[in-house]
């Protein structure tokens, strides 16, 4: 119990650190985070998901199926724990374009894909507007993420500084 209360206290200060662009980072990365968990908790279901996309193949599947959720749920804990927050979420947007790439890709060579992209949550939005929210919602996290690298300015103790 004392480790749990050691990393809430540590989350905690750096918690209060962020600013606002980062925080808007954040919580894209949180949302990719939460959906590395959605599916690790439902590895059958990305699975099978991941099964129907026609040029994956089965050794592909299975290895996304692993890698994919490990990925998402290690960008979001670094990113969280504040290591290399920059870094995290440059390869994290390259991570978006990529699964948006793939989507497309799928898309237009075998017909719309399931995307199994929320795990379980996806069960409930699968067949209502599934193409149009995968690029609605991987565009905003992208946007949200590059708002939170756009260089700006910090005020230190009255000065502007670059």
């Amino acid at each position: 119990m004392r480790m749990w209360a050691l990393v809430a206290s540590a989350l905690a200060r750096d918690v209060r650190s962020i600013d606002g662009r980062t925080w808007l980072g954040g919580i894209a990365i949180g949302v990719v985070l939460v959906a590395g968990v959605l599916k690790a908790v439902d590895v059958a279901a990305f699975a099978e998901v991941l099964s129907n996309w026609k040029w994956l193949g089965s050794a592909g599947a299975g290895a996304l199926v692993v890698l994919v959720p490990a990925v998402e749920i290690g960008l979001g804990m670094a990113w969280f724990f504040g290591l290399a927050r920059r870094t995290i979420s440059v390869v994290t947007v390259f991570l978006l374009l990529v699964f948006s790439s793939a989507y497309l890709f799928q898309l237009i060579t075998s017909g719309a894909p399931q995307c199994g992209c929320l795990g379980l949550l996806d069960r409930y939005i699968a067949a209502r507007y599934q193409e149009e929210l995968v690029f609605a919602r991987n565009g905003l996290l992208i946007l949200m993420i590059m708002a939170s690298l756009w260089p700006h300015r910090k005020l230190v103790q009255g000065v502007t500084t670059r």
